[in-house]
């Protein structure tokens, strides 16, 4: 049974879930940025630190999300099953790149269970980052696999092309970042304006 349109917007908007949740964290975590933001995140280290928080979250709960293989979920696993029916070349394609990139996934994973969805009573939070050992750019190589993968699905239905889908997801990473800096362009506005008055 060929993926439904719903089904795939589902998955589209998980990867855009995670795409603006990377992008955001990345951008008020990046070391380089401490000149520009940092006025503002010790003006407001608690809700800094709630979001950095929330938005680590997401990037570890969303891609086992994705790869749920419960057969009752919407994921990318059961869609590359009910595609291999209708397109077996397609469903073989994706299935190859999901192998290649099990390893990083469950890096994702291994924190999932041992810190965000569930606190290993035997582990402390930083020995389960150090069990996971992942390195910031492979979280950017996760993401653009998991882009090119929803895209790849989207093409499926006919009502955007792959080419397409990968181009609105770096439209919205880049909204997504300039947002972020607008909003913290704000926040450092108004606290030198409270500092002046």
């Amino acid at each position: 049974m060929k993926p439904t349109g719903p089904e795939i917007q589902d998955i589209v908007n998980q990867v855009h879930e995670l795409t603006s949740a990377y992008l955001i964290w990345w951008e008020i975590g990046d070391a380089g940025k401490r000149d520009k933001y940092g006025a503002a995140i010790q003006g407001y280290p608690y809700f800094f630190l709630g979001v950095a928080g929330s938005l680590l979250l997401s990037i570890c709960i969303i891609p086992h999300r994705l790869f749920d293989t419960d057969p009752r979920v919407i994921s990318i696993p059961k869609l590359v099953k009910n595609l291999e029916s209708t397109d077996s070349r397609l469903s073989s394609e994706i299935s190859d790149k999901i192998r290649l990139n099990e390893g990083l996934l469950k890096k994702f994973v291994v924190l999932r269970n041992n810190f965000f969805a569930h606190r290993n009573a035997s582990l402390t939070p930083e020995r389960a980052f150090a069990l996971a050992n992942i390195a910031p750019g492979e979280m950017q190589t996760f993401l653009a696999f998991v882009q090119d993968v929803a895209a790849t699905l989207s093409g499926v239905e006919g009502t955007n092309s792959k080419e397409l889908m990968l181009e609105t997801f770096q439209v919205f990473g880049v909204e997504a970042v300039q947002q972020t800096e607008e909003v913290i362009g704000h926040i450092v506005r108004s606290l030198s304006h409270s500092t002046n008055d």
